[in-house]
């Protein structure tokens, strides 16, 4: 054999080697990707409603502590909720959330937000659909909210 057809034949298994080492390489990447995304659940410690004293609004509040027991970090950064109304009609709300709402990995934390829609007729409870967006995707929760004794505006200042 001649020094050239060898050393093609060598190029050819290096070749071969490298793109097979390369593919593991990201497949093995992909799966640490997978493992080590937030893994968010949810305690809801407040949820309740009231039309506004003024008429104009709907008000939700809703209180809970998120945990994530992922092995990654997240920022959430958006609050949707869709609320059924007597009529069956969807309702919907959303609120950007402020940049100091950042779940690290294996920790907790409590929020509260208030929601505001067009005012609607409802029961004295309501079924909530939340979507909670964060830096990797959306967490969808659903909660019943109660009908709030007191106007919701005037307990702002407790909660915030």
């Amino acid at each position: 054999m001649s020094a050239e057809l060898i050393l093609g034949v060598i190029g050819t298994i290096l070749g071969i080697v490298g793109t097979g080492t390369g593919i593991y390489s990201l497949y093995l990447a992909r799966k640490r990707m997978e493992k080590e995304k937030p893994d968010l659940h949810i305690e809801i410690l407040d949820c309740r409603h009231k039309i506004a004293t003024n008429n104009k609004t709907t008000n939700l509040y809703i209180k809970y502590t998120l945990h994530n027991k992922g092995d990654r970090g997240t920022q959430l950064s958006k609050m949707r909720v869709s609320a059924t109304g007597v009529n069956g009609k969807l309702h919907h709300a959303s609120k950007d959330l402020s940049k100091e709402e950042y779940l690290n990995a294996h920790d907790s934390i409590t929020v509260s937000h208030y929601l505001h829609f067009e005012p609607f007729q409802y029961n004295t409870s309501m079924k909530c659909k939340f979507q909670l967006y964060h830096t990797h995707g959306v967490f969808p929760f659903e909660y019943e909210s109660t009908e709030s004794s007191t106007a919701i505006e005037e307990t702002w200042a407790v909660f915030i």
